[in-house]
């Protein structure tokens, strides 16, 4: 039995589906984000798994029991909001035992328990400070230990990290990742933020216009996208439609490459996988899949790695191909200069437009 199950939940507001007939199951031990753009309806999911919202169909199975229709004060979770919602008039040992206090957990437990995430949380120099003096990783901490108060069985992160700034984002995720690990706790975490959900999750709910594109893990969601959506959505991704340049060479080529019979179709592949002629891996990447002949357009370089706009000659349109700075020596990559460049059929993907909008 799953730990968490989720059947045909849907929710609207007025007209609009915030969420349409969602389904899928956690097991216990996961951490799972909810990722989509806004207006997607993760956040609206989310609260409805903890009870903020009620549903209009569908149920909520958690740990083998239906929750739901059970108020949020007998649902067994632990929350975490993008704002934090730390008490401002409360320092940061009150903050972590308040949810104690109202459980009427015994002064002595209290305390206990208040010490042990303190030290959990690393927080032992800032007991006594109050909301405004801390920086926002530090109020993430506290919001973290006072959802971890009561030992939840489930704990519900809503953009967690979206308000702090890059570096120390990275850094908490991390932490969190581990943490969760630890403590063997049931996740799912609400984002945006595709880095995140691929760094952090052991399992991602892709979703868009309050539906499920893919629910699989990060690399299933990277390397095989089950959807145009999701492959355009998740990392950086070359796109182009074979009906719109059905008359030309190189989408006949493809089409013989690929056995496709029709047009009505559009192929997707990853900046990473595109190869320029000169690379060791050129001949056998061409022998399998398509050449095109492209120029530099521009040019941007991220450190490891160089991204490069190439107008492809056939389509008379842009592809993005990333280059290991490494091997910048061996290209002429001036703007204007010309390239044979290899899509290998093993990296190509193949999405029917017919699919699409069924």
């Amino acid at each position: 039995m799953s730990f968490l199950s989720v059947n045909q939940l849907s929710k609207s507001f007025g007209n609009f589906n915030a969420v349409d007939h969602v389904s899928f199951e956690i097991e216990r031990g996961e951490f799972v984000c909810f990722l989509g753009p806004s207006g997607c309806g993760k956040t609206t999911l989310l609260r409805m798994i903890a009870g903020l919202e009620l549903q209009d169909e569908g149920t909520i199975i958690q740990n083998g029991i239906d929750i739901s229709r059970l108020p949020v004060s007998q649902r067994d979770f632990g929350i975490v909001f993008q704002s934090y919602a730390l008490f401002p008039n409360l320092n940061v040992s009150e903050n972590i035992e308040y949810g104690l206090k109202n459980a009427k957990v015994k002064k002595a437990e209290r305390r206990a328990r208040v010490t042990e995430l303190v030290a959990l949380m690393d927080l032992h120099e800032h007991v006594d400070k109050y909301p405004q003096q801390l920086s926002g990783g530090q109020q993430q901490r506290v919001a973290l230990a006072r959802a971890l108060a009561l030992k939840p069985s489930l704990l519900l992160l809503d953009e967690p990290l979206s308000a702090l700034d890059a570096k120390v984002r990275t850094r908490l995720r991390s932490e969190l990742k581990q943490l969760q690990k630890r403590l063997g706790i049931t996740t799912i975490m609400v984002t945006h933020d595709q880095e995140e959900a691929l760094s952090m999750a052991d399992k991602v709910v892709v979703m868009n216009q309050g539906r499920i594109e893919q629910c699989a893990s990060p690399n299933l969601v990277y390397r095989k996208p089950a959807s145009e959506f999701v492959a355009d959505f998740v990392g950086s991704m070359n796109i182009f439609s074979l009906e719109a340049e059905r008359e030309s060479q190189a989408t006949k080529d493809l089409q013989t490459h690929l056995d496709l019979h029709s047009t009505s179709a559009s192929l997707a592949i990853r900046p990473e996988h595109l190869v320029l002629e000169g690379d060791v891996e050129f001949r056998l990447a061409s022998e399998k899949g398509v050449v095109v002949s492209a120029r530099v357009e521009a040019i941007e370089y991220f450190g490891r790695f160089v991204s490069i706009q190439l107008v492809c000659d056939a389509w008379g349109k842009s592809l993005e191909i990333d280059l290991p700075s490494t091997k910048l020596q061996f290209f002429d990559l001036s703007l204007g200069a010309q390239h044979k460049v290899a899509l290998p059929k093993e990296a190509l993907h193949v999405f029917s437009q017919d699919a699409e909008t069924a």
